[in-house]
């Protein structure tokens, strides 16, 4: 069941992206080379990741709520009913799959995203 992200994910996406493109080299050289295009996609592709990781559990919590009726009610409740059920592990049911298709939106969405700014007048960073 794929859901849409929670904002939260929104914020580690964007913040994961902007660090982790802060990283690469800035100078005119490197941004011309041949590999410079495919470093951006991997910082997409590990923004995406990380942010399907680390938003997972807010997700699981937020279907859990709206879709099974024993859980209902309290968000603390839920929380604790899913731990006692399934341990940590049971926040992160799921996840591989969301992480799978995150990796590849991001490493294809941030590159045109920052290229389409340039284009259009916004300083990509």
């Amino acid at each position: 069941m794929n859901n849409p992200p929670v904002p939260a994910k929104y914020g580690v996406l964007f913040a994961g992206y902007q660090i982790l493109k802060g990283k690469l080299p800035s100078d005119e050289a490197s941004q011309s080379a041949w590999w410079f295009p495919w470093a951006k996609l991997g910082v997409g592709w590990c923004s995406g990741v990380t942010a399907s990781l680390v938003c997972s559990p807010l997700d699981t919590v937020k279907r859990k709520l709206m879709t099974d009726p024993v859980h209902k009610g309290s968000v603390v409740r839920c929380v604790k009913a899913m731990y006692t059920e399934g341990g940590v592990g049971a926040f992160y049911r799921g996840c591989a799959i969301n992480a799978i298709n995150s990796g590849p939106a991001a490493a294809i969405n941030f590159p045109v995203y920052d290229h389409l700014g340039a284009a259009f007048g916004r300083a990509a960073g």
